[in-house]
């Protein structure tokens, strides 16, 4: 007979798992990929907001030049030039047309006369149209009277009558458009040039 008792331990046989560790390694999955998705929507849609804010950048920026274009010729004007923006629409003045004029800047013709075509693009790159639309007001005002002619106002001629002197009121309007991404934009600027104003339209 044993002077030591043996105890015997109960059965050490493992236990069945009961699925807790697989359910949570499902939860951790979803969460991350539920995570992964909101940071992806996040960054295309951080990229298209970038994106448009480029694109509108751009078309302003082209709606800038084509009123650039625009004052550079006002300030070329020269009465031998029948083809100037601002003779044209002071010569359709007195022939009682209100039409505005159009212009389109190309890469090789920054004043191309009409509107732009399909293919009309401004930058070298092809992504950009820029215009302009010129218009005159049909009403000139009469500049105050003056002995200077640069000043404006009235100057006697002998036999001719008087010549009155006024300021033409123009509004340009330039364009910016980029095709691919549809993105327009609209810039308005107004000036005045003098000038002579012809008798039919005192």
């Amino acid at each position: 007979m044993n002077a030591f008792p043996i105890s015997r331990r109960g059965d050490q046989r493992p236990k069945k798992q009961q699925g807790a560790a697989m359910l949570v390694a499902l939860m951790i999955l979803i969460v991350v990929t539920i995570i992964g998705v909101a940071a992806m929507r996040s960054s295309v849609f951080n990229s298209k907001i970038a994106t448009g804010a480029r694109a509108s950048t751009m078309a302003f920026q082209a709606s800038e030049s084509a009123l650039a274009a625009l004052f550079t010729e006002a300030g070329d004007q020269n009465d031998a030039n029948p083809d100037n923006a601002l003779n044209v629409a002071i010569g359709q003045l007195s022939l009682g047309v209100f039409e505005s004029v159009e212009r389109c800047l190309t890469v090789s013709d920054m004043s191309k006369p009409g509107a732009c075509a399909p293919r009309d693009r401004y930058d070298s790159a092809g992504l950009m149209q820029a215009s302009y639309r010129l218009a005159v007001n049909p009403t000139p005002r009469v500049a105050p009277p003056s002995l200077d002619v640069n000043d404006g106002g009235q100057i006697s001629r002998a036999g001719e009558g008087t010549t009155i002197f006024g300021d033409y009121q123009f509004v340009g309007v330039g364009h910016g458009r980029l095709d691919m991404l549809d993105v327009n934009q609209f810039n308005v600027q107004e000036f005045a040039r003098r000038g002579i104003i012809p008798g039919d339209d005192l």
